[in-house]
Order: C-alpha cells, then structure tokens, then sequence
C-alpha cells in the first residue's frame, strides 16, 4: 500500500469515525503498512480498523481507541499507550518492547505469534517480516493494565512492569516473564504452562488456581502470593538444571546449519548437531530437518519442532514438557525416558525405519521409534501413527490417543489410567 501523507491519513480517521457513527459517507479505516511513527495520536479512535503491520513506534497514543482492531504485526516499540484500550484486538506479532501500557486494558486480545503477508498487485504473496517469533513486550510498563482472558501464548516479557495488573485467566503458556514485576497482579485461573519466570517478583500476587505445570520459579520471589489450587510440585526449580551448558541462540543457529550441510551431502560435509545436558533457548526447530541429530539429556521445555524431520534424532532424558511435535516425523527416534509431558504430538509420524548406506544401499537394519520410559502424562497424541514403536514402561496416563495407530506397539508395562483411546487401533 502507497504511503499517505498526513492529511490523507487524517481524512481517512475522520470518514472512520462517521462509519463508526453509521453516518453516510462513512468509511472504515484501511492503514495497512502505514507509517505512523512519532506522531501525536493522543485520543485517536480506530477501533475495528485494519492497521496490519502499521508502524507506531514512538508515538503518543494515550487514551486511544483499538478496540476490535486488526493490528496484526504493528510496531509500537516505545509507544505511550497509557490508558488506551485493545479489547478483543488482533494483536498477533505486536512488538510492544519498551511500550508505556499503564492501565491499558488488553481485555480478550490475542497477543500471539505471526508473520506478516503482503500481496502485491500482481497477486502474489510475499512475507514482509518473516520469523516474527513471540509478541515481544520487553521492558513494557504494563502497570495496572486490564489483561483479563488475553491470549499471551509465548509472549516474550523480559523485565516487563506488570504490577497491579490484571491477568486472571490469561493464556500465557510457554512464555518468557524472567526478571518481570507481578507484584500484586491477579493471575487467578491464568494458563501459565512451561512459563519463564526466573528471576520474577510475584511478591502478594493472587494465582489462585493457576496452573504452573513446568513453570521455571528458579530465584523467582512469591512472598505473599496467594497459592490456593496451585501445584508447585508441577514446577521447575533451576537446580534440576545445575551442571548444564545455557547455550546461546546464535551458537544453536549455526550448529544448526552445519547440521543442515551434513544431512543434505549425506555425511560429506557439515557436522552432525550433537547436544548433551544442554539447555537451549527459545529456538523454533519448526519445519527443520534434524535427521540424525543428537540432544541427549538436554532442557527444552516449550520447544516447537511442528512438522520437523526427526528421523532416527535423539531425545533421550530430554525435558521437552509441553514441547510442540505436531505432524512431525520422528520415524526411528529415540526418546527413551524423555520428559513429554502435556507435549502435543498430534498426528506424528513415528514408525519404524529402514537404516541405508550412503549410497542409498538398504542394510536390513530396521529402527522403531523408541519412546521406552518415557513420561508423556496429558500429551496430545491424536491421529498419531505409532506402528510399532516401543512405548515399554511408558506413562501415558490421561493421554489423548482418539485414532492413533498403534498396530505392532510393545506396550507392555505402559501406563494407560484415564488416557482417552477412542478409534485407536491395537490390532496387530
């Protein structure tokens, strides 16, 4: 979309405002792409507006008006926010790092991750900011600020200002709150799976009935919280992490490529990633082929591997708590004794497999996948194919396993109380 001067943009606020007021003439606001930086919008009513990767960065946005709003991938780093409101906005891919959103109200918004999509007059589509990653609110003063019901899923709130706000049953699954202030936040019923909050003050915040399955409390302050409901024992401490190696992202990222040359010459060049009681950061290993790679007894709760190439990988001891496999390929992995539990493995692939030489030559050497010991507790294992695969003295307690095929699985020892197998298949 071609940039608008300021005027036009100003006609198209106010024909924005008389379709609000479904007066004639009026037209809702298109401002996609637009750069709107630096500019004083005190005040300004869009909401229901399209404002699709807009740019508001450094902008004084005070007591606005977004409600409804499609704000998908906008950039509001720096932006004043103070009072304005997002109910049920679109805010997927917002980067909200060093915001000022005091007594903002987020109400119902969707705060999750995307990636920005343009087409262009020719029709084709081509991705604008790709790898978005988490909604980034970093450094956000987000006191007092009205985010009841919001979906939060993997945000990234480093040292963000949260005091006093009001997170009851927010989403906030897999997200990174470490060093952040919760000082007297209501997180009641909050979804708080697999979150980072090392480092946190949740100093007389009220989470009751919040659930904190894998939740990282290491050096986390909770003097005063209200805990009724709440089961720490579900939680991680930082010293079931001791004597592990923090790597770094850039340092995963290019083992990762080298990895990648490995798989693609068959050996000839690269080198095959090998991780062992390593923890790692926050890296999408989406879509990625790791054939071959070793993570032995390494920390990786909340890792996203969706529709990855995870053949004859190892994931032995791992913690991959509330990890994401979806339609991923783990033909011949081995994850004995890994951690998986609430891990969604809908619809994964982990059959066994036939190894070959180099050449292509088969060896009569076949590998099931091997989940032996394994603690998938609560995981997601629907449509999933399991032909074969070793689930020997696995708990797969509460499991949802509606049309998995499991003809030829060893089960024997397996764990199976309250697991919902509904058009499973056993048969050999």
């Amino acid at each position: 979309m071609a940039p608008k001067t300021p005027a036009e943009i100003l006609q198209i606020v106010n024909l924005h405002g008389r379709w609000l007021a479904k007066k004639t003439g009026g037209l809702r606001a298109d401002l996609t792409l637009q750069d709107l930086s630096s500019r004083e919008l005190m005040g300004i009513n869009v909401s229901a507006a399209k404002l699709v990767g807009c740019n508001f960065s450094l902008s004084n946005l005070a007591g606005s008006n977004f409600d409804q709003a499609d704000l998908y991938s906008a950039d509001m780093t720096n932006a004043d926010l103070t009072e304005a409101s997002f109910i049920g906005a679109n805010m997927r891919g917002v980067c909200l790092r060093d915001a000022r959103i005091v007594r903002a109200n987020l109400a119902d918004a969707d705060l999750r991750r995307g990636t920005l999509i343009s087409t262009n007059d020719d029709g084709m589509m081509s991705v604008i900011r790709a790898d978005l990653g988490r909604v980034d609110m970093s450094g956000a003063s987000a006191i007092r600020a009205k985010l009841a019901g919001a979906d939060m899923t993997e945000v990234t709130a480093i040292k963000t200002d949260f005091s006093g706000a009001d997170l009851s049953g927010v989403l906030l699954a897999g997200a990174r709150l470490d060093s952040s202030m919760l000082r007297g936040a209501r997180l009641i019923g909050a979804d708080m799976r697999g979150v980072d909050l090392r480092h946190a003050d949740l100093g007389n915040a009220d989470l009751r009935s919040a659930v904190v399955d894998g939740a990282i409390l290491g050096g986390s302050n909770l003097q005063g919280a209200l805990l009724d409901g709440v089961d720490l024992a579900q939680c991680v401490i930082d010293q079931e992490m001791e004597g592990m190696k923090v790597l770094a992202v850039e340092e995963v990222r290019r083992t990762l490529v080298e990895h990648k040359l490995w798989v693609d010459s068959v050996g000839d060049r690269g080198v095959r990633a090998r991780f062992q009681k390593h923890r790692l950061p926050d890296v999408d290993l989406s879509d990625r082929d790791l054939s071959g790679a070793e993570f032995a007894d390494c920390a990786m709760i909340g890792m996203h591997f969706s529709r990855a190439t995870l053949a004859l990988v190892s994931l032995a001891g791992c913690d991959l708590r509330y990890s994401v496999f979806d339609r991923a390929r783990l033909n011949g992995a081995n994850l004995t004794g890994a951690n998986l539990t609430g891990a969604d493995l809908t619809a994964i692939t982990a059959t066994p497999i036939e190894v070959k030489q180099a050449d292509g030559t088969p060896t009569g050497h076949i590998i099931a996948a091997n989940f032996a010991g394994a603690k998938l507790r609560g995981a997601r294992l629907k449509g999933a194919k399991l032909r074969g695969a070793v689930l020997r003295d696995a708990d797969l307690s509460a499991a949802d396993l509606r049309d998995a095929d499991l003809t030829g699985a060893v089960l024997d020892g397996a764990m199976l109380e309250g697991a919902d197998s509904r058009g499973a298949i056993y048969a050999r």
